[in-house]
């Protein structure tokens, strides 16, 4: 058998940083599309400008509702009538999207939900009543509710229609899950420039002001529903990830079911007391940065993103002038690799790689002759491929080996 080289061009999704040209006037905004909370930021005059709902608040609850009189509902809305209508009242979206309908923690989530939650084509959908109708939503689509009222909310402020956006992702959403993100930003009407990491956007946040000196950031972004540790280098306008890790289903909300009787509302589940206090134990005294505002920070990455996006001037804003050619220097989270004999996965760029990379590795072929081998790309940490989540898939032509 002879050998065939595989090019492992597994180009990731959050490869660099991309430079958009824009018209002047166009605006592109920044939201955090959280699993409780959402936020959405303009850069405007040389400054990040975090919006108020018509609530006056500037963080707004990812929740959507359908009332019985056939009105939508989304955020502040939504959330105040659950009480009166808990089965069409939906919340934790982001725990569904881009997963399988037999996924262990969407089942364990489907048990907690007020609102019904069946399977089709493997996937999760929600049901609800609409308008005297039964219908049937995709988590993307609710997102997208969600994504259209933080446009609405841009909109109201800048006086003129916003096409644009950066939206953040927790660092270890796998692929299918940043793909069905930018989904529901298609149906919500937006153009995802960009998908970035938030705790990479909350380095940016905290970051623009630390002037040229090189610092170690390490990111601690314990949310609602999602948790993530980044760690990074900052350095002259170079953001530069050096490894993440998380849990996509570990935040404020899975704290609140284990209290149960004693619940603790926290609007940013950093705030808790009791985390702070181990995390500086754990760094041996250190206290944690205050600089930031941990509702806003993620947005607030996002949007200067956005600004870098649309050519900006940062000239106004505090070390400005050090960040307008700002670079974002990111990893891929997971392993990827293929199948290959046996259903064994086999990596070809190891988690927290730097992105954008490219790999080479050659392989033989399990038989002589053989006009054909069948690639199969996958993402994931486990052994066997099919503990892990499928990218895609070729039959790539070979000169018989």
């Amino acid at each position: 058998m002879k050998g065939f080289k595989f090019h492992g061009v597994l180009w990731c999704f959050l490869a660099g940083v991309a430079f958009v040209h824009c018209k002047e006037e166009e605006h592109v905004i920044g939201i955090d599309l959280g699993t409780t909370y959402s936020c959405v930021g303009v850069y405007r005059n040389g400054q990040v400008e975090i919006v108020a709902n018509d609530q006056g608040n500037r963080i707004t609850p990812s929740w959507v509702a359908f009332s019985e009189d056939g009105e939508q509902l989304v955020g502040d809305a939504a959330k105040n009538q659950v009480g009166n209508n808990p089965s069409n009242t939906l919340y934790d979206v982001k725990r569904l999207i881009g997963r399988g309908f037999n996924e262990q923690s969407v089942q364990k989530d489907i048990k907690s939900f007020p609102f019904k939650v069946r399977e089709r084509d493997g996937k999760p959908m929600i049901d609800i009543s609409y308008q005297g109708k039964k219908k049937s939503l995709a988590p993307e689509e609710v997102s997208a509710m969600i994504l259209m009222e933080m446009k609405k909310i841009a909109e109201g402020f800048l006086g003129t229609k916003v096409k644009k956006a950066v939206v953040t992702v927790p660092a270890y959403f796998n692929d299918a899950q940043r793909q069905a993100t930018k989904n529901a930003g298609r149906i919500a009407g937006l153009d995802i420039l960009r998908i970035i990491n938030e705790p990479t956007a909350a380095a940016i946040a905290y970051g623009l002001d630390k002037g040229g000196t090189m610092k170690n950031i390490l990111v601690f972004d314990l949310g609602g529903g999602t948790f993530d540790v980044s760690l990074l280098t900052v350095n002259n306008g170079v953001f530069e990830v050096l490894a993440t890790n998380g849990d996509t289903h570990l935040g404020g909300e899975d704290f609140d079911k284990r209290l149960v009787a004693h619940i603790v509302k926290s609007a940013i589940s950093t705030r808790i007391p009791k985390v702070r206090q181990l995390l500086k134990e754990f760094f041996n005294g250190k206290e944690p940065s205050h600089d930031v505002n941990p509702d806003e920070a993620v947005a607030f990455g996002a949007t200067v993103q956005a600004g870098i996006l649309t050519g900006q001037d940062f000239a106004l804003m505090a070390g400005g002038s050090q960040f307008k050619d700002m670079v974002l220097l990111d990893v891929t989270p997971l392993t990827l690799g293929i199948e290959t004999t046996g259903g064994i996965m086999t990596a070809l760029i190891d988690r927290n790689s730097a992105i954008p990379t490219r790999k080479n590795k050659v392989f033989t072929t399990e038989v002589d002759n053989q006009p054909n081998v069948f690639i199969q790309i996958f993402q994931g940490e486990r052994q066997f491929t099919k503990d892990n989540a499928k990218l895609g898939s070729k039959l790539l032509a070979i000169q018989g080996c």
